[in-house]
């Protein structure tokens, strides 16, 4: 008699690497930039390859203060490699790809030097598991450089403990990765985590950690410094805006920002947080190990940073998952058996309910039936039209049939309750990526808006100022129209003979002032945003 199908955990090496793929990959391409982070980042690659602004980011001609360029030169550059076979945008969420692969495989390996072989894997389900990585691991944004610095910093300094030199250049590299994607806050992270965990642990109170230290403020300086000097020769004036911005973004923390951080971390962190509350009671006696001491180093850094960064946005707290995560994977294999299935079917009955949510809708927008179910779709995006593709279609076919696998053929373990949770997660993304992708696109996409947009406009017009337009908007014009605003009031804004605002139906032209005249009004299906087009009468 044939032996029943058992999927051994820890993942092996193939079931590993097709997880990771299934994750990665879709979302990446076959869809248009999408409001907010993406259409952003689309944006400022865009100003890179088309008008060579490599130095400090821009976006619609004007600099952008809130990233550094670090992963936008790799977005411009995997972007340009693939243009003869994909768009640019679908081209430039390649970077994103591999920071988030490099993130996963960083943080797999300082689990291992700290923990071991079966925590790094643990570690890895539980960055991938977080709800708040899924979310922005598919878009072209600086944090996602951020993280994979981040996360190499946090290997550096595990891995100094036996390898002093090579740590050195890693966490340097680390530290001056984070300062190129995101700026001052993003670099203190790491920089003051590895000087905290000095006086926290012995393993790291020793003369060797010292040169790792030392090695890391030569790289970290070195590079950085050398990306300063030449904006400051050659983009002076756009580098001391960055730097201006980048000093002002620290504020007082207030006790609704702090609210809000605690509510999205209730969820975006999940499920490291609980194992890593887990892993603290477990390790309550061993503050000082360098198991505990590490993460917990790079959590209160990270909470503090991001605690005193003005706005409360639930990006913001994306640098807190890395130490969750690593403090959750010691955690994982002590788990008790009752808390582990618990876990484990929470996650097998939410991801299986949902899943089949979505083949509920795929089927409905296929057939018609259920028809109330049809009806609200075709309401949500009017004039959408499906059409059936058998590679989509093949595909979520094959992770659900993966699902299927995981539920029922994973071996009885602790690791059980991370491997079904990021397979879950694994599972809803994919199968929306898939099944539901031309009908999201349909919606969140600008083309359609920018290009009547294009064709509105007399031809020959230059100047086009904007009113109420945001960053996300005035880069999607920008790079699927050409179409490039001024900000109301800035370069001479008020001489343009064309005005694009944005307001609410029902507004009348009189708030635009006298001496403009509307030929144009759209927007995207079901958005409350209008986008009129004015012109200015003679």
């Amino acid at each position: 008699m044939k032996a029943p199908l058992r999927l051994p955990l820890p993942l092996q090496r193939w079931p590993l690497a097709a997880l990771l793929i299934a994750f990665t990959f879709p979302g990446l391409i076959g869809h248009d930039p999408w409001k907010t982070e993406d259409a952003i980042g689309t944006g400022l690659v865009h100003q890179m390859l088309a008008h060579g602004q490599w130095l400090v980011p821009y976006l619609a001609g004007e600099p952008f203060l809130e990233d550094g360029p670090l992963h936008y030169w790799f977005a411009s550059a995997l972007a340009w490699l693939a243009s003869p076979f994909i768009p640019i945008h679908e081209g430039a969420r390649l970077a994103s790809g591999a920071f988030v692969l490099a993130t996963l495989f960083l943080i797999r390996g300082a689990a291992r030097e700290l923990y071991g072989k079966i925590e790094g894997q643990c570690a890895l389900l539980a960055m991938l598991g977080c709800l708040g990585l899924l979310i922005h691991a598919h878009e072209n944004l600086g944090e996602i450089a951020m993280l994979a610095s981040h996360t190499l910093s946090l290997y550096a300094i595990a891995l100094a403990r036996r390898r002093a030199l090579t740590a050195g250049f890693a966490l340097g590299a680390g530290i001056a990765g984070a300062f190129l994607a995101k700026g001052i806050a993003a670099m203190l992270i790491p920089a003051i985590a590895a000087v905290l965990v000095a006086p926290l642990a012995a393993d790291w109170r020793k003369r060797d950690y010292a040169y790792t230290l030392m090695i890391a403020l030569v790289i970290a300086a070195a590079a950085s410094g050398a990306w300063l000097t030449v904006s400051a020769a050659r983009a002076s004036a756009a580098l001391h805006a960055w730097l201006a911005f980048q000093r002002a973004a620290f504020g007082v923390p207030t006790p609704e920002g702090l609210l809000d951080y605690a509510t999205t971390l209730s969820w975006s962190a999940w499920p490291a947080w609980p194992l890593a509350f887990w892993t603290l009671w477990e390790r309550r006696r061993k503050v000082f190990d360098a198991g505990t001491a590490l993460p917990i180093a790079a959590l209160v850094v990270s909470a503090v940073v991001v605690a005193f960064i003005r706005g409360s946005r639930e990006i913001n707290a994306l640098p807190l998952l890395p130490p969750l995560a690593l403090l959750a994977s010691a955690g994982v294999p002590l788990l008790r058996r009752g808390a582990a299935d618990a876990l484990t079917w929470f996650g097998a009955t939410s991801f299986s309910f949902f899943g089949l949510l979505v083949w509920l809708g795929w089927f409905a927008m296929m057939t018609g039936i259920p028809e109330p179910i049809a009806h609200n779709f075709a309401k949500l995006e009017p004039g959408h039209v499906p059409q059936f593709a058998w590679t989509a279609f093949l595909i979520a076919a094959a992770l659900t049939i993966a699902w299927i696998v995981v539920l029922f053929a994973s071996e009885r373990s602790p690791l059980r309750s991370v491997t079904v949770w990021a397979a879950g997660v694994t599972l809803l993304w994919g199968l929306l990526m898939t099944l539901w992708l031309p009908w999201i696109d349909y919606g969140k996409s600008y083309r359609p808006v920018a290009e009547a947009l294009a064709r509105a406009l007399p031809k020959g017009t230059r100047c086009i100022e904007g009113r109420n337009l945001g960053e996300s908007q005035r880069a999607a014009l920008d790079y699927h129209a050409g179409i490039v605003t001024r900000r109301a009031g800035v370069r001479l804004g008020s001489g343009c003979p064309a005005l694009l605002v944005q307001g609410r139906p029902g507004e009348d032209d009189r708030q635009v002032g006298r001496g403009w005249r509307r030929v144009w009004e759209g927007s995207r299906p079901r958005d409350k945003e209008r986008y009129r087009l004015y012109l200015r009468i003679p």
